[in-house]
């Protein structure tokens, strides 16, 4: 079960990442936002989880890192090690992918290092599919 510690956590170790999954102007505009939310965090963390959970959610690429980090603290909850010297910490660096079509929006994270990455796109509708290749933001705003 996810706590609003959790959110909170997440809110933070996601700053550093948005570079790498926004454009510039969104990504500086959703760290002011995290930022704020986190700093009413301590008085209100009920609401500050809430409020990071919508922030994170409202673009695709966000939206799967935080799935992706949220899945880890729920996997890392279940396990028998899990808060023991040694455990293995959260990762925040996930690769993304996307496929290399005009027609598909298909995102991919890699959640694991060792998880192979495919090499074309598992969703993708063309025939034959397109492939994945390593996300970067757009440049500018769309």
């Amino acid at each position: 079960m996810l706590t609003d510690e959790d959110l909170i956590n997440a809110g933070k170790a996601a700053c550093p990442e948005l570079p790498k999954l926004l454009a510039p102007k969104t990504a500086q505009s959703l760290d002011s936002q995290l930022g704020s939310i986190l700093e009413r965090a301590q008085s209100n963390p009920g609401a500050a989880a809430d409020e990071i959970e919508v922030a994170l959610n409202q673009f695709p690429t966000t939206k799967l890192w935080l799935d992706a980090y949220l899945n880890q603290i729920i996997q890392g909850s279940r396990s028998k090690g899990a808060g023991l010297p040694g455990f293995p910490a959260i990762i925040t660096n996930f690769p993304i992918y996307n496929c290399d079509c005009d027609t598909c929006e298909e995102l991919w994270i890699q959640e694991l290092a060792n998880q192979p990455v495919p090499k074309s796109c598992p969703n993708c509708t063309n025939n034959p599919p397109g492939n994945l290749i390593p996300y970067t933001p757009p440049a500018t705003e769309p």
